[in-house]
């Protein structure tokens, strides 16, 4: 719904508007990864990155394209109780807002809920809901896991670097505390198999 109704408006800044946090931008990651200093989370991240850059950036053109929110986490939704029940009620911070992919979207918004819930099967009930919005294409459906993955490498190398250049700023590792282990957990885990149960939860919530 978000994306949605962000497809109606356009600004001028958008379209020369770049940022490391653009899941476009993943590959540059290398020149950061320097903050890592385990060997074998510094190994998954390059693998990732690779990854990426092999089958995700070669298909963008394929892929639909819009201005996105860029960076929806469990801190910019505002949520109110109504009749014993949580629904959202806005989605704040629109300062990542890019002219990017609707996939990206999908799989940024999936990333921060597995980490923030410490459960891969959380990403199955982001799916759900966007599904009812809008339909995933097979061909990105195919890629989401990937692109989960890249985002929080993203999350965890900047995280890690800003850590390094501000000691003093706890919330750039917030995403660490849980997120190296999701992310060594999803790249165990077969493509296949995690893309399946993510489609089976979300069409069992139908």
């Amino acid at each position: 719904t978000l994306d949605k109704a962000l497809q109606s408006f356009h600004h001028a800044g958008y379209d020369s508007h770049k940022s490391l946090w653009m899941l476009n931008a993943v590959p540059q990651l290398r020149q950061f990864i320097f903050a890592v200093k385990d060997e074998s989370r510094k190994k998954i991240v390059l693998e990732v990155i690779n990854e990426f850059e092999s089958r995700v950036l070669p298909l963008l053109h394929l892929l639909e394209k819009g201005l996105i929110h860029g960076d929806v986490n469990e801190h910019n939704i505002l949520v109110e109780k109504t009749d014993g029940k949580w629904n959202v009620k806005t989605i704040i911070d629109f300062g990542d807002s890019h002219l990017g992919y609707c996939l990206f979207e999908l799989a940024i918004t999936m990333t921060y809920m597995i980490v923030h819930s410490k459960d891969v099967n959380a990403g199955g009930y982001i799916l759900a809901g966007y599904s009812r919005v809008r339909k995933v294409p097979k061909t990105e459906f195919n890629l989401l896991k990937i692109c989960v993955l890249a985002r929080l490498c993203q999350s965890l190398v900047l995280g890690a670097y800003s850590s390094l250049q501000n000691p003093d700023n706890s919330y750039v590792l917030k995403t660490s505390i849980n997120g190296w282990t999701m992310l060594e957990a999803m790249w165990k885990e077969p493509d296949s198999e995690l893309l399946q149960r993510w489609k089976t939860i979300s069409e069992n919530m139908e």
